[in-house]
């Protein structure tokens, strides 16, 4: 017969005479210590770097993650191992494996409920952290106690479905009323917005005043993140997908995990600072996609993001005034107010070569009305130009010419008598110099390349 294995006991300084077993989601037990000598060692190489003042008070707070997904789900981990111990979980959602790029989860989680996978997992870290879980996430049955007993809150809720909008707006709207403190995220490709909205300062609006609740009965996904995002946060990977959404061409959003991943690294952070009641900056904005590329790929970028928005706004307009988005447009942000001043109209007739391959480029088109056809000149074996593309009212052509010196890559020949918006290099800067938000996130992108 088998003799049990006596309880490991895995801190080597800790004291033999008394110890608590504890099982591991391995099957092995372990011995534990009494919780502050585990918690001291756990926190070992905070200090020096984290206050003692701080970090008790992180140990001390209830954390009400709402959300255990791509976004709440990397809070929880990072916040485990900085010491924080008292968590409310809130996630309605079960696991599935396309959740595996960017959420805490292996393939045995699939099918499991996020917050109790977590509950489940994070004893292996700290044993004594303790984990409230409601698996059907933030409903107007229990958004009051939960937002009652939390000290800070992670908004993480999912923005994908009407009823999670609702669920939002019912946390932020009881953290107002009770003056609880809410770190958001969202991740757009490559770009992490993190807002902190301090609703214990009582001139903290909700939301920043810009969704009320009069906007919700047919609010979209996409229409809440127009309102709540500002288009100058948008990534230029990002505009495409839009556009697909409004077209109704795509049935999810694509989310990458290192993006996901920054999330929980800034709200460590923030958890410190918040719950030590010192400042902190109500609007953080990490490209990570900037960040890599060098300083004149970024300069293209913005080109094409202008170009990009201008297009994506045609579009909501134009489904706004349908009736099929109740939304405001994005370049009506103030950034972007007086951009069509610095466009000129011009016309072209049918067949007309409006741009043509090899010519230098100092400016990029908007079609109005008519259309185009886009043609590459010399592909080999064809004794014609050679037709790519047609484009119609709300495309748009030449981006590229706004910030770089490189020749035309394609000819554009009208098809129809066309009428076009066009935007010269030299306006273009004229529209930085008197545009100065639109000017400031414009250097902010590049900022982090000047140095080189």
């Amino acid at each position: 017969m088998t003799a049990t294995p006596e309880p490991r006991w895995f801190l080597a300084n800790a004291s033999r005479r008394d110890g608590t077993p504890w099982q591991l989601s391995t099957g092995e037990t372990v011995m534990l210590p009494e919780p502050d000598v585990l918690y001291a060692e756990l926190t070992l190489r905070n200090r020096g770097l984290i206050s003692s003042d701080e970090q008790q008070r992180l140990r001390g707070a209830t954390i009400l993650v709402a959300g255990c997904g791509a976004i709440g789900g990397a809070t929880i981990e990072p916040l485990v191992r900085a010491g924080a111990e008292s968590f409310i979980l809130a996630e309605p959602g079960t696991y599935d494996y396309n959740n595996a790029n960017r959420q805490n989860m292996r393939i045995q989680d699939v099918g499991k409920n996020k917050a109790s996978a977590f509950a489940e997992k994070m004893p292996d870290i700290n044993p004594y952290a303790q984990f409230d879980v409601h698996t059907d996430g933030i409903t107007d049955a229990n958004v009051v106690d939960l937002v009652s007993r939390a000290d800070l809150i992670v908004d993480g809720v999912d923005v994908t479905e009407p009823p999670a909008i609702r669920a939002k707006f019912a946390l932020h709207r009881e953290a107002k009323r009770l003056g609880k403190p809410v770190i958001g995220g969202y991740d757009i490709a490559g770009t992490q917005w993190t807002p902190t909205y301090d609703y214990r300062d009582p001139d903290c609006k909700l939301f920043d005043g810009r969704l009320t609740e009069a906007d919700l009965p047919d609010l979209t996904p996409l229409g809440f993140l127009s309102k709540v995002i500002s288009p100058l946060k948008i990534p230029v990977e990002m505009i495409p997908e839009i556009e697909r959404q409004l077209r109704g061409q795509s049935t999810f959003m694509p989310q990458l995990g290192y993006t996901a991943l920054q999330f929980g690294v800034l709200v460590v952070r923030l958890a410190f600072d918040v719950l030590s009641n010192k400042p902190v900056k109500d609007s953080i904005l990490i490209d990570i996609h900037s960040e890599v590329r060098p300083r004149r790929e970024n300069l293209k970028q913005i080109g094409k993001r202008l170009a990009l928005l201008y297009v994506v706004n045609n579009r909501m307009r134009g489904l706004k005034k349908a009736g099929r988005l109740g939304v405001y447009s994005p370049l009506d942000d103030d950034a972007f107010a007086g951009m069509r001043e610095h466009m000129q109209p011009r016309h072209a007739l049918a067949f007309e070569v409006i741009v043509r391959q090899g010519e230098p480029g100092d400016e990029f088109f908007i079609i109005e009305q008519g259309r185009v056809q886009v043609e590459l000149d010399d592909v080999a074996e064809a004794d014609e130009p050679v037709p790519v593309a047609e484009l119609g009212p709300g495309d748009y052509f030449g981006e590229l010419a706004l910030l770089t010196d490189e020749p035309r890559n394609a000819s554009v020949v009208a098809l129809t008598d066309c009428a076009l918006l066009s935007m010269s290099r030299d306006a273009f800067e004229r529209f930085l110099d008197v545009s100065a938000p639109a000017a400031k996130q414009i250097e902010k992108a590049a900022a982090a390349r000047r140095r080189e």
